[in-house]
């Protein structure tokens, strides 16, 4: 349900979300399942095969493991003593409050079937018993067991799954231990980094992911040299860490961390007393009690050793292919990405676009409005996109290619690249930009301080010379300096404010200024496929008959109410028939006014929508449905479906109060014209 999320702002009851909910339910059911001997089974053996696999991989507790280096872990970073009384401060209702509300009212709810939203809406209500249950925990240290039961669901990594280990197992947690765990975890996040090593950038606020591989292409560049010393990069895969790890060895290497042994009790209570029931097709199996792992709701330690023969017998986590690596060749994937010692080919970016071609030419996109396909492309296409452009300069014909797959798919619905968009679309060098401002500013990098020690020594970022010898992700972000002297005002705030922000450089990338209409836009209530409508419209891209003929595409331009030419200021403004329908939305609203052409409209809509109160937000509003009601009255009558013209404009007013009772400032005064 989460990656349909936004359906229920504006696109609920479609054919796509009712398809999209029983693909799911059929995509998730488990009919057979093969075991490592080739055994093939069903239903109620697949329910013991599952309890089985994840039984020996989490209910099993190792015997035979050695102590930790307590030497080594002495050698490492330590908690001070007012960082360890942070940890031990006493739970206030605002701390609990703010853990509540930083769970997502959509998250899925554990067994007891209680999301966050039930407990937000009834706070009133069972605050006190709540706060009292929670209270409990942190000062007797004890957990009752039915909070701490997880709900797992198996959910396939590809479409041939066939064993268990080819099923993704999704837990979900109940809104009480949410609330602890978050608790938790926000009072450790200020000190983790610490503790953690400089190369550990995941969980760890303030690091990002992005700076390990930036780092890893500055440390191959010359691995492709034919003389010079052998190099080697040797890839340790840890075998289901969070599931694995011994909480014995976990707790021993808290202690020597100096986290305050309370805490550590508390942690440990969150992880010794969780058990399972896994969800194989709607039936629950029997509980599964763990004895080893974590869940990933308490923030990363730092849990790797130097010895790595050490490091599984003391922790039981063990080291794939520990004596007996596989010879691999460059370029590999790290981090979902191609690590290469030379310059990225056009062939290399292929991953990428093939990735994205997948995801649009879904089934489901079928079935997709404008307004949907429009999501799907921020939502996907463009962070898929932008994950790789915080790395690496993508060429300009990748991002062509990926322009006009995505232009392509939200005019017509398909991924083959064709000639048939509305409106252009722009690119930009903004991620390079933060790349530079990264080595610039950001100097607890782990890859920046690889760059400062290694080739800036006493100069800077802005004096240092681009040589062929650099890396060719570093020869791009030094060419982004040239850039930075036509926009040093900019430049300069961004420092001082210690924060760069991608937006304000695509604003001044842009080609063309922006048109003055755009507010009425922004920050809109209107379902989305409305939006998406008024945009078209204030583009005059809308397809009318007049525009359609001025194609060649069809021969009538008459408007489907009267006999004259139907342009969109025809068609919106002036036909007598949509008129009646602005006449009584207008008069609804509380406003005399008599519309007239487009050019003269437009203007009015500007000035009479400007503003961040909740009169002229209403009126964004109903302008926006009341256009596109109208053009769902134009699309009917034209295409055989006509509806009568007052029941179009009850859609358009109950459309109209049902986005008003969604927004919060909107929703008492609404109440007001509903009287009306």
């Amino acid at each position: 349900m989460a990656k349909i999320k936004w359906l229920q702002t504006g696109d609920a009851n479609t054919a796509f979300f009712h398809a999209s909910i029983k693909a799911r339910q059929n995509s998730k059911a488990l009919t057979m399942l093969t075991k490592d001997d080739g055994t093939i089974l069903t239903s109620q053996s697949a329910i013991e095969e599952v309890l089985a696999f994840y039984g020996n991989l989490m209910g099993k507790k190792e015997t035979h493991l050695d102590h930790i280096d307590i030497a080594a872990m002495r050698r490492g970073s330590q908690l001070n003593r007012n960082q360890r009384d942070c940890l031990l401060e006493p739970v206030s209702t605002e701390e609990v409050y703010r853990a509540l509300k930083g769970i997502d009212d959509q998250s899925t709810p554990g067994l007891d079937g209680y999301n966050s939203k039930f407990f937000k809406s009834t706070w009133d209500i069972i605050k006190y018993d709540l706060l009292n249950a929670i209270q409990e925990f942190f000062d007797k240290g004890k957990l009752y067991k039915a909070f701490n039961c997880t709900l797992v669901t198996l959910v396939p990594k590809s479409q041939s799954a066939k064993s268990v280990k080819d099923f993704r197992p999704i837990s979900v947690c109940t809104t009480f231990y949410k609330i602890i765990s978050r608790i938790l975890t926000s009072r450790l996040s200020p000190v983790i980094a610490s503790l953690v090593s400089p190369n550990q950038a995941a969980f760890i606020p303030g690091q990002q992911i992005h700076n390990n591989l930036l780092l890893a292409y500055e440390l191959i560049k010359g691995y492709s040299r034919s003389r010079g010393p052998p190099r080697c990069m040797i890839q340790v895969d840890m075998q289901k860490a969070y599931d694995m790890i011994d909480w014995n060895a976990l707790e021993t290497i808290m202690q020597e961390m100096g986290i305050p042994c309370k805490f550590i009790n508390w942690i440990l209570v969150t992880l010794t007393t969780v058990s399972y029931r896994f969800n194989i097709n709607g039936n629950l199996s029997q509980l599964l009690l763990a004895k080893r792992g974590i869940r990933g709701d308490v923030s990363s330690v730092d849990l790797l050793l130097k010895e790595f023969h050490s490091f599984p017998g003391s922790t039981g986590m063990k080291i794939l292919n520990l004596s007996m690596f596989k010879e691999g060749s460059l370029p590999f994937r790290y981090l979902g990405m191609p690590l290469t010692s030379k310059k990225l080919s056009v062939t290399h970016y292929m991953v990428l676009i093939d990735k994205i071609v997948a995801r649009i030419s879904h089934w489901s996109s079928k079935l997709l409005t404008y307004a949907g396909r429009l999501v799907l492309i921020k939502s996907i296409s463009f962070s898929m996109t932008n994950y790789w452009m915080l790395c690496f300069p993508l060429p300009k014909s990748v991002i062509r290619k990926i322009d006009s797959i995505c232009r392509s798919f939200l005019w017509t619905g398909k991924d083959v690249v064709s000639r048939k968009s509305l409106v252009a679309w722009a690119e930009n060098d903004c991620t390079m930009l933060k790349l530079l401002w990264n080595l610039c500013n950001k100097a607890d990098s782990l890859w920046v301080k690889w760059i400062n020690s290694y080739y800036l020594k006493r100069h800077t970022i802005m004096e240092l010379k681009s040589k062929p010898t650099h890396s060719w992700i570093r020869r791009a972000i030094l060419n982004q300096r040239d850039c930075i002297h036509k926009y040093q005002t900019i430049w300069e705030d961004m420092n001082t404010r210690q924060r760069f922000k991608c937006n304000e450089f695509y604003k001044v990338f842009q080609d063309s200024p922006p048109v003055s209409w755009s507010q009425l836009l922004l920050f809109n209530p209107a379902s989305p496929r409305a939006v998406f409508i008024f945009w078209l419209v204030c583009h005059r891209k809308i397809p009318t008959k007049s525009r359609l003929c001025r194609f060649g595409l069809i021969n009538d331009n008459k408007c489907g109410f009267c006999d004259k030419e139907e342009t969109a200021s025809h068609l919106f403004f002036e036909c007598d028939e949509i008129r009646s329908i602005w006449n009584s939305v207008l008069h609804w609203l509380n406003i005399h006014h008599s519309p007239k052409r487009w050019e003269e409209e437009i203007v009015w809509i500007q000035r009479q929508g400007k503003g961040k109160g909740w009169r002229a937000k209403l009126f964004r509003l109903a302008i926006t449905e009341t256009i596109y009601g109208a053009w769902v009255y134009r699309n009917g009558n034209c295409f055989g479906k006509a509806m009568h013209r007052d029941k179009v404009l009850e859609h358009i007013m109950d459309k109209i109060v049902f986005r008003s009772w969604g927004c919060k400032d909107l929703k008492g005064n609404i109440v007001n014209y509903m009287a009306f």
